[in-house]
C-alpha cells in the first residue's frame, strides 16, 4: 500500500517546483501559472483512492455483496412506494467497460442501480427574488458550492416542480453543458431553510449507497474526467468541443466501482487530508512565487530608479550578481526586459556622446519630411498640442534630448477604414486585431477583400513595409507590431497605422511604443469598459522623449544585445520547466 503522505513529504521539491506556464494574450501577462506538480499530486490522490490503493483493506474487504444486495433492496422499496423510477434493465457490465481491476469484495455497478434519482433539471422561469433558488452550472465549483451566482425561479412556477426536483444533503451534481464548466462534479450539504432545485444543465445524482462523497471523488478523477471529451475515444459526452452534452442515458448506464460502505467512508476521510495536504502545498508556492516576483521588481527598480549612467552601472552589477537565483521565471525575465527597454527610452542604458546632433535639429528635418509627405498625399498635417509645465519632462532629458509629442515623429497616425470591406475568397489579406495581438504579423486564416477595394484606398492607410501597427481597440490595446513583410495588407479601425519619418531609427519608435512610459499614457486616454477604446487624437498626443539619432541606433542595438541573454534565460528556463514537469510525470506513474 502507498503510502501517500510520505512520498508527499519526501518528493515535496518534485510536486512543488514543477510549474506550467500558459501564455496569454493581455499585456504584461505572460499567462495564468498552473502549479502542475501540485494538480498532477491531487490527480494521483484520486487515482488511487478509486483503485482502492489508498487506504488498507479491512476486515469488511468481502463484505460488498450483502452491502450492494441491501442497496438494490432499498431501491426495489422506493419504486414500490412511487419514490424512485422504475429504470429499464441494462445488460451486465462487459469486461471492456472496466477501466481497471478492482481489490477483492470490490464489485462494479451502473451508477443507476445505486441510485435513486438521476435527472437533468429544468429550464426556469426566472425572476429576481423569490422562495427557490436555481442552480446553474456557474454555482457548481470544483470544491466548493457558489449561491451568490444562484437565480431565483418565480413564485407561481413552483407548483410545476415536484418534490423529487428539490436538493437534498447528499446530491451529487453534475455539469452536463457549458464551455469549461461541463464535467465539474460536487455532493452537497444543503441547510433546512434552502429551496433549491437545478437548471437543465446540470445533472442531479441521488445516491442510495451511503457515502456520496465517494461518488463525487470517483467522478472527478482523470478516468472520468478525461473522457469529458467529445474525441476520446470512450467519450461520455456528444456534440462538438465547444458545446458538449453529458445525457441522462450516459449518466444513468456508467459502471462505477463500488467498494464496502466502510471502506467508502474510510477512503473519502483520507482524500480529504490529503486535499488538505495540497492545498497548504499549493498556498506555500503562491506564496513563494509572490515574494520571488516581488523582490525581483524591488531589484529592478533600483535599475530604473538610477539618476546616472554611474549608479545605473553599480545597482547592475549588484542584480547580475544574483542573476541565477533572481531570474528564475518568465515573470522575472519579462521584468526585465522591460526594465531594459525602460532604461534605454529614458537615456540610461547607454552613455551620452556630446558630438552627437542634438534633437532639436533632428526634429526640424522630420517636420520638413512630414510635411512633403503631407503635401505629396493630400493628407492634412496634425498640429500637435503643446506641452504644458505640468506635463513636461525637461527636468529629466539626457543632454542632447528633446521631448515632443508623438505625432511630430510620424509622417501619419490614422486607422484601417471604418466601414466593414467586401469580403472575397481571394484577394488582399485583411487583419484584425487577433492577427496581431501576439507581437507579431500573423495572416494565418485571416479575411481577404478585393483587389479593387484595398486599390481604392489612399496609400496612407494602407501598412508599408516599415510602418507601425498599434492597437487601440480591446484588452490588447497598446501593442506595436513593425511591418517587416512587403506583402500588401489591409487592417481594421481597431489598428493604428503609424508611418515613421525616414529620419527617425524605426527599431527604437518601436521599442519606445513598448515602454510603460507610453504604454501609461495609452491606459490614461482609454475610453469604455466593455470595449476600451483609445482615439487617434489622445494617440497623437502622447508625450515622447526623442534621443539624437545616432544615439537611437545605439540604444536599439544594446535592448536587442541584451535580449539576447534574455532568450538564453528563456531557453534555460524552459529546460529546467520540462526537466521538472518529467519528473513529476515519472514519479505519478511509478506510484500507480
Amino acid at each position: 500500500m502507498t503510502d501517500v503522505n510520505q512520498l508527499i513529504t519526501e518528493y515535496l521539491d518534485i510536486w512543488s517546483s514543477a510549474i506550467e506556464k500558459k501564455s496569454s494574450a493581455g499585456r504584461g501577462n505572460s499567462g495564468a501559472v498552473t502549479l502542475y506538480g501540485i494538480k498532477r499530486l491531487r490527480a494521483l490522490v484520486l487515482e488511487l483512492a478509486v483503485r482502492g490503493k489508498l487506504v488498507p483493506q479491512g476486515v469488511d474487504g468481502g463484505a460488498t455483496n450483502s452491502y450492494l444486495d441491501d442497496v438494490i433492496r432499498v431501491r426495489n422499496e422506493l419504486v414500490k412506494h412511487g419514490k424512485a423510477k422504475k429504470l429499464k434493465k441494462l445488460p451486465a457490465i462487459l469486461e471492456n467497460e472496466v477501466p481497471f481491476e478492482t481489490p477483492n469484495g470490490w464489485s462494479w455497478v451502473r451508477l443507476q442501480d445505486i441510485s435513486e434519482y438521476i435527472q437533468r433539471g429544468k429550464s426556469p422561469k426566472y425572476t429576481v427574488s423569490g422562495r427557490v433558488q436555481v442552480i446553474s452550472q456557474k454555482c457548481v465549483q470544483w470544491g466548493s458550492f457558489d449561491l451568490e451566482k444562484a437565480r431565483y425561479i418565480s413564485d407561481d412556477s413552483i407548483e410545476g416542480y415536484g418534490p423529487e426536483r428539490f436538493l437534498r444533503s447528499g446530491d451529487v451534481l453534475w455539469n452536463s453543458t457549458g464551455t469549461g464548466t461541463v464535467g465539474r462534479v460536487l455532493s452537497v450539504e444543503i441547510e433546512e431553510e434552502q429551496a433549491l432545485v437545478a437548471d437543465s444543465h446540470v445533472t442531479v445524482v441521488r445516491s442510495i449507497s451511503g457515502c456520496p462523497k465517494f461518488l463525487e471523488v470517483y467522478l472527478s478523477s482523470a478516468g472520468i474526467q478525461d473522457r469529458i471529451d467529445p474525441a476520446h475515444e470512450r467519450s461520455l459526452v456528444s456534440g462538438s468541443t465547444k458545446q458538449v452534452e453529458l445525457n441522462t442515458s450516459t449518466v444513468n448506464a456508467l459502471p462505477i466501482p463500488l467498494p464496502p460502505l466502510e471502506e467508502q467512508h474510510r477512503i473519502v476521510a483520507k482524500v480529504d487530508e490529503l486535499m488538505g495536504l495540497c492545498d497548504a502545498l499549493e498556498r506555500q508556492t503562491e506564496d513563494s512565487l509572490k515574494a520571488h516576483q516581488t523582490l525581483v521588481e524591488t531589484c529592478l527598480a533600483t535599475l530604473t530608479n538610477s539618476r546616472s549612467p554611474e549608479e545605473l552601472n553599480q545597482n547592475w552589477t549588484r542584480i547580475e550578481a544574483h542573476f541565477d537565483t533572481l531570474f528564475t521565471t518568465e515573470e522575472s525575465i519579462q521584468a526585465l526586459e522591460a526594465a531594459i527597454v525602460e532604461l534605454g527610452v529614458t537615456g540610461l542604458l547607454v552613455p551620452q556622446i556630446e558630438a552627437d546632433e542634438p534633437a532639436t535639429q533632428l526634429l526640424q528635418r522630420v517636420a520638413k519630411d512630414i510635411a512633403a509627405y503631407s503635401k505629396l498625399n493630400k493628407v492634412r498635417p496634425v498640429k500637435p498640442t503643446e506641452i504644458t509645465a505640468q506635463e513636461s519632462q525637461a527636468g529629466r532629458l539626457p543632454s542632447g534630448w528633446v521631448e515632443t509629442r508623438l505625432s511630430s515623429l510620424f509622417r501619419v497616425v490614422t486607422d484601417g477604414d471604418h466601414q466593414a470591406p467586401p469580403r472575397a475568397s481571394d484577394g488582399v489579406a485583411f487583419l484584425t486585431i487577433g492577427n496581431i495581438s501576439s507581437g507579431q504579423l500573423n495572416f494565418e486564416g485571416c479575411r481577404r477583400v478585393p483587389d479593387d477595394y484595398y486599390n481604392g484606398l489612399p496609400a496612407y492607410r494602407t501598412p508599408r513595409l516599415g510602418d507601425i501597427l498599434y492597437t487601440v481597440v480591446g484588452a490588447t490595446y497598446g501593442r506595436p507590431v513593425l511591418v517587416e513583410t512587403e506583402e500588401q495588407f489591409c487592417v481594421q479601425r481597431h489598428i493604428a497605422i503609424l508611418k515613421p519619418s525616414v529620419e527617425l531609427d524605426v527599431d527604437y519608435l518601436v521599442w519606445m511604443l513598448k515602454s510603460a512610459w507610453v504604454y501609461s499614457q495609452a491606459r490614461d486616454g482609454i475610453t469604455g469598459s466593455a470595449q476600451p477604446t483609445l482615439a487617434l487624437k489622445p494617440l497623437r498626443n502622447f508625450l515622447v522623449l526623442l534621443p539624437p539619432r545616432a544615439q537611437q541606433e545605439r540604444i536599439s542595438l544594446k535592448i536587442k544585445q541584451l535580449h539576447q541573454l534574455t532568450a538564453k534565460l528563456r531557453e534555460s528556463i524552459s529546460v529546467s520547466t520540462e526537466t521538472e514537469i518529467r519528473l513529476a510525470d515519472t514519479l505519478t506513474s511509478k506510484i500507480y
